[in-house]
């Protein structure tokens, strides 16, 4: 029926006849997480025992087999699942199998899990990207600041080093043979030694002697280098000046070199536990992921300035220019716009105006009893993210407010720009964010800008079951106010 997707193995002491137990206890806990809709023992052998559960959305079945050996007891447990192994219920169902039956062993170890071999799939394809993405940059960098011979200021130690490893791997190639294969030969934690550090102390220290130092320089410098052979068997005073390596290169490329320095730190030891297909869960996919994608998002950024570190700021505005019109005229005929800052801010602008603004003018309008009320619309939110829009006092004393309190618009591609409006109210006091994600384009092969994430516009969270929570709640502050006494309206005859 399904496909075998995970195997666990379960170690336990046999005490107290634990062996003819084990599967009774083991279906007292799966019944007890799981909606089990059948169960049964293999009659021929009785080391088998299987479980059909209809639960977390699935159908999946859940296998045991025994094997006793001596003293100790082995549950095999297998998980047949048919759906999608990369979604969130089959990570839930292989936690709580595994939760239900650890406390009955002493330990477990986990043989197969296809979730874990997709996860670990993407991450080392991230972080071979990065990786890659790390050498380019060295390259553009190195080229930049040495020219095409750049290889020849990386330090001797380093480019003697190469291991027999890399050796066997250059010999395999056959069709790439023939291209530059330098960097490939340095391993992912020695691409930052390919510049030699530098340091600058000054030492200061005391001669205590009963004799003259010579007054000629020779013979002074001998007389100084014995003394200072004995000094530096006592502690130094010293101070460190200056320090240059490879990080320093480059603290102007990227935005916080220190920060940065600790991620690529970080991503190389995910390197090794992913290279070493060492089990991961969810939380440590997702912050190896997330780690990754920072770096190899902070290494775009900086072979861009290191690429365009050598022109004109006239030119490079130039350039920009040209693949920012050449975007937008792609994005359009893909059906989407690519707006700046300006156009973004007016977007929201416009729905606040047509969706609230508009609506309750008109509501406001003809609600005779109010005291004072004031729409106003605001110019442009980014010089003026803080603005009242609604401003009602009633006739019992409440009031009823609507402001912006918050917004930032981005203009880089891919970038969610967000306005937070506050509604405060008798009694009433929130706040809600609209969201625009500004789509993000990708040069493919034919020179043609691919629009790679889709735009969006999200106000979902000013939407209920009713519509505009907003409106609703004016409607409530109108619909609580006093009512006119109809006849002081009607002229007498």
């Amino acid at each position: 029926m399904n496909q075998k997707k995970l195997e666990i193995i379960f170690l336990g002491e046999n005490k107290d006849n634990f062996t003819n137990r084990v599967f009774e206890l083991a279906s007292i806990e799966i019944n007890d997480v799981f909606d089990v809709t059948h169960e049964e023992l293999e009659e021929l052998r009785e080391t088998n025992y299987m479980f059909l559960v209809d639960d977390y959305n699935s159908q999946f079945m859940i296998s045991f087999r025994k094997q006793t050996h001596g003293g100790k007891v082995l549950l095999i447990v297998e998980l047949h699942f048919e759906n999608d192994v990369t979604n969130k219920d089959f990570y839930n169902i292989k936690i709580a199998v595994k939760n239900a039956l650890l406390p009955l062993f002493d330990t477990c170890y986990w043989v197969l899990d296809e979730q874990i071999q997709h996860q670990t799939q993407e991450l080392y394809s991230l972080i071979n990207k990065a990786e890659n993405h790390f050498r380019t940059l060295i390259i553009h960098y190195m080229t930049l600041k040495y020219g095409l011979n750049w290889w020849e200021h990386v330090p001797k130690e380093l480019k003697n080093n190469k291991t027999d490893r890399y050796e066997g791997y250059q010999k395999s190639l056959t069709d790439l043979n023939d291209i530059n294969l330098d960097l490939y030969s340095f391993d992912i934690k020695d691409l930052t030694k390919i510049i030699e550090n530098e340091y600058v102390f000054t030492v200061d220290f005391k001669i205590n002697t009963f004799k003259n130092i010579p007054t000629e320089d020779d013979d002074k410098e001998k007389h100084l280098k014995k003394y200072i052979k004995e000094l530096l068997k006592e502690p130094l005073n010293y101070e460190l000046k200056q320090e240059k390596g490879f990080w320093n290169e480059f603290e102007n490329y990227i935005d916080d070199i220190d920060e940065f320095k600790n991620k690529w730190d970080r991503l190389c030891e995910d390197r090794n536990h992913i290279a070493h297909n060492k089990v991961i869960d969810l939380n440590m996919y997702r912050i190896i992921k997330k780690n990754t994608e920072d770096v190899f998002k902070e290494l775009d950024h900086a072979i861009t300035k290191v690429a365009n570190s050598e022109i004109s700021t006239e030119e490079r505005n130039f350039r920009n220019y040209i693949v920012n019109e050449t975007k937008k005229l792609d994005a359009e005929t893909q059906g989407f716009e690519l707006l700046d800052t300006e156009d973004i801010s007016n977007k929201f602008l416009d729905y606040i105006d047509e969706e609230i603004l508009q609506v309750a003018d008109d509501m406001l309008h003809f609600c005779e009893v109010l005291e004072t009320y004031k729409i106003d619309k605001p110019e442009d939110i980014l010089s003026d993210y803080h603005h009242t829009l609604i401003d009602a006092s009633g006739a019992n004393g409440d009031s009823f407010q609507l402001s912006i309190v918050d917004s930032m618009i981005y203009d880089d591609e891919g970038a969610e720009s967000y306005i937070v409006l506050q509604l405060v109210t008798d009694g009433f006091d929130e706040r809600y964010s609209i969201t625009y994600l500004k789509p993000e384009m990708e040069l493919n092969d034919s020179g043609f800008y691919d629009v790679i994430l889709e735009e969006s516009f999200d106000d979902s969270e000013l939407q209920n079951s009713e519509g505009n929570i907003i409106i609703n709640h004016l409607k409530g502050f109108i619909n609580s106010q006093p009512d006119i006494d109809d006849d002081d309206d009607i002229e007498e005859d």
